[in-house]
């Protein structure tokens, strides 16, 4: 098990169909990948938390995209991918 400290950014997006599409399709296009994602819904707005492989490209492209981003330090735990 290791532990890491990554940057993590959080977007608000319109809960519509698409809207995460959207974004993850940005990053695609840009090279980059996304190494973590957590997404917590309500009726009008969700928030995406994404952990990508180059923080400060993904805040530019968002940014320049009309996004709000909030960066944060979280730490990345990583397991082995086996029973128990």
């Amino acid at each position: 098990m290791t532990f890491t400290f990554r940057r993590q950014l959080t977007v608000a997006l319109e809960n519509e169909p698409g809207r995460l599409a959207g974004i993850s399709g940005l990053l695609a296009d840009a090279g980059l990948a996304i190494e973590g994602l957590c997404v917590v819904d309500n009726i009008d707005k969700g928030v995406v938390r994404i952990i990508s492989s180059d923080a400060d490209e993904c805040r530019r492209l968002l940014t320049d995209q009309g996004h709000c981003v909030v960066e944060s330090e979280v730490l990345a735990v990583s397991v082995p991918n086996e029973r128990g």
